[in-house]
């Protein structure tokens, strides 16, 4: 029995694991630090997706639970729940690009899905903005300010957002042509040379004028109107919770100057500007919904101080109280301490 086991060279189970391929630690380790190398960017965009939509969630709801019914029909309001949206649903869509990717590194995801995220990525930050210049009619009411000067006020946005507009196309319409075997945004991205294109660079230039534009005009033809002047109580101060709104825009023209910045001082690392675009929409995101929803996001300032006091004056009340109690109670153990001693 044992002379024919011996003689069958794959009967036996010790022959079995003698002729098995052993695959040499060194090739297994390469392929683990190969394989955490292509998730490690996957990973990083999801993160910050993630992070940036789970902040528009309670800003949604704050937007409708401190508006009234009047101020949901107003194009505003509309514009910023579909910005909202619209961010909620290119984190959804980027998590899973990035997720389908890792988990199945050897399918690659669809071209036609990266395409078109690619092209709502590109779209997301003009059409945030938009809203911002729509809020130029609160304070450029065309039922009491010429024609002549409503032209004047918008011939520059609206000619830097169809300029922009235009760049935005003719660059993605390239990105679409050149772009047929990339296996995920950022591929695609590297493979059209989205840094060095002359269309991002006037996209992103002439995003940091728009912005400076709209808030300096708002914030200027505020300050010298009838309608900042004539406010008291308390439409003065939703009108000082405006200035504080600017101050997101200020945010997002910063992260346009780092953007510019990492163009001309890191040119060929294109995740760090990935990376930083992310960061730009959703701060874009935030910053106008706060400059344009400021009525609602005044009452929801408003609550969150009246709360702090109320708590506060509370809190106060219930220590003096504790301490009147304490004290009440000490002054017999005093009395009887001064009798006894006496």
């Amino acid at each position: 029995m044992s002379a024919t086991n011996s003689s069958d060279p794959t009967g036996g189970a010790g022959a079995g694991n003698a002729t098995a391929p052993q695959i040499p630690p060194q090739v297994i380790a390469a392929v683990l630090e190969g394989y955490a190398d292509g998730i490690r960017n996957p990973i990083g965009f999801v993160l910050v997706a993630t992070i940036f939509a789970s902040m528009l969630i309670p800003i949604l709801i704050a937007l409708f639970y401190f508006s009234t019914p009047t101020s949901r029909r107003q194009p505003a309001f509309i514009l910023n729940v579909i910005t909202i949206l619209f961010g909620l649903g290119i984190a959804i869509w980027n998590n899973y690009l990035e997720l389908a990717g890792v988990l199945n590194p050897t399918k690659q995801v669809s071209l036609k899905s990266v395409d078109g995220f690619a092209v709502v990525f590109g779209l997301a930050p003009w059409l945030a903005e938009l809203v911002l210049a729509l809020r130029l009619l609160v304070v450029f009411p065309p039922s009491q300010t010429s024609w002549r000067k409503l032209a004047a006020v918008f011939a520059f946005p609206v000619a830097v957002k169809i300029v922009r507009l235009a760049c935005v196309i003719t660059y993605f319409h390239n990105w679409i042509r050149e772009t047929d075997s990339a296996a995920n945004p950022l591929q695609a991205a590297e493979t059209v040379d989205y840094k060095h294109s002359p269309y991002t660079k006037v996209d992103w230039f002439l995003q940091i004028f728009d912005n400076l534009y709209l808030s300096a005009l708002f914030i200027g033809r505020l300050y010298h109107s009838q309608i900042f002047n004539a406010m008291s109580g308390r439409r003065a101060n939703e009108s000082t919770y405006t200035y504080p709104s600017e101050q997101n825009r200020v945010a997002t023209v910063i992260f346009n100057i780092i953007l510019i910045i990492d163009l001309y001082t890191d040119p060929n690392h294109i995740v760090n500007t990935v990376y930083l675009l992310f960061v730009n929409y959703y701060i874009s995101i935030i910053g106008v919904v706060f400059a344009t929803g400021e009525h609602a996001f005044y009452h929801v300032s408003e609550a969150f101080w009246l709360t702090s006091l109320q708590y506060g004056a509370r809190a106060s009340i219930t220590n003096s109280n504790k301490l009147w109690r304490r004290s009440m109670a000490a002054a017999p153990r005093r009395a009887r301490g001064g009798r006894s001693r006496a």
